[in-house]
């Protein structure tokens, strides 16, 4: 696998009116609010900006306070970016904010500390801060996309273990033939083109097509302001050497006849490694699928060089090899 260098951001720090409002909690347990952001007499509270000035980052903290890891990306013509990658409550004495990919440099990171009993809302999704730290999975501080009910899928996926209940594996699903004896999770984004896409995973053992997920799962969503709708999904070779030499890599792509470009690919990279904090710089886009992935990954190749996305090719997954066993087994005679 193929380490490159900064990633860009996946949701805006502003807090806006949402779309849609946010479904009702499915799980049991969901917190439920009864006033928030987006109450025409709510106030956003002023966070404490707190000084990065070493990396590994960590912040003195009580259990009263909690953080907004921001990472700031350079668009150009003067204007900079502050993207929410990560909320974490305090803990007492220091609490240590990082990443799961490549860790940037201090002046690439900002820090908000905020009070627990006073949130903020950094996603503008209508929900404080804390319900959605506190509910990760079923919501997402750092992902505006709205909740579905848990038998569909998720806004994030906390662990390993969430993976495997989602995950489909042992055999094809409908005309899906390169997904054979894989595990994979399929993946849902709306809004693409925007600074602010909205990811989703879908529980791929009951709901093996996307549109089967669009359709019972997020037709309200699609109905009220559906745009740039995106279709991927997310494997994992648990023999593929990740960057650090370590085992296992979890492989995402688009399907092969979607024709995206470098800003759209980083967005969604970016969206799901904050979304899975399991992984730990093992998340790699590969762009093999079809011809128009591969050549607009070739024609942008230097963009790519300069990023935070890994790539992963045919031949990292099969490497030229003089021999490949068919079955490996043992035999005795």
């Amino acid at each position: 696998m193929r380490r490159r260098g900064a990633f860009r951001l996946v949701t805006c720090a502003v807090c806006a009116v949402a779309l849609c409002a946010p479904l009702a909690p499915a799980a049991a347990g969901a917190a439920t609010q009864t006033a928030g952001p987006c109450d025409k007499d709510w106030v956003e509270p002023t966070p404490a900006e707190i000084a990065v000035t070493s990396v590994p980052i960590t912040v003195a903290s009580t259990v009263d306070d909690y953080f907004v890891l921001y990472v700031k990306h350079d668009r150009g013509n003067d204007v900079v970016l502050d993207v929410p990658v990560l909320v974490k409550r305090g803990e007492p004495g220091t609490t240590a904010l990082s990443e799961n990919l490549r860790p940037l440099s201090a002046d690439k990171y900002r820090v908000h500390k905020y009070r627990v009993d006073d949130p903020a809302d950094v996603d503008g999704d209508c929900i404080d801060d804390i319900t959605e730290v506190d509910d990760f999975g079923y919501r997402n501080p750092v992902n505006r996309a709205e909740s579905v009910k848990v038998r569909y899928g998720a806004v994030a996926i906390p662990d390993r273990e969430t993976f495997e209940k989602f995950s489909y594996q042992g055999k094809n699903v409908g005309s899906d033939q390169y997904l054979k004896d894989l595990e994979y999770i399929k993946f849902n984004v709306l809004n693409i083109w925007s600074d602010r896409p909205r990811l989703w995973f879908q529980d791929t053992v009951w709901r093996g097509w996307h549109w089967s997920f669009h359709n019972v799962g997020l037709s309200h969503v699609w109905r009220c302001c559906g745009s740039g709708w995106a279709r991927g999904v997310l494997i994992y070779h648990p023999n593929v050497v990740a960057s650090d030499g370590s085992l296992g890599v979890y492989r995402w792509e688009f399907q092969s006849y979607d024709d995206y470009n470098f800003r759209e690919i980083e967005l969604v990279n970016e969206a799901l490694a904050s979304a899975m904090p399991f992984t730990k710089d093992n998340l790699a886009y590969y762009p093999s699928i079809g011809w128009k992935p591969l050549k607009k990954y070739k024609n942008q190749k230097s963009k790519y060089d300069a990023s935070r996305v890994n790539i992963l090719l045919s031949k990292d997954i099969r490497p030229d090899v003089p021999y490949v066993s068919y079955n490996a087994a043992e035999g005795y005679g």
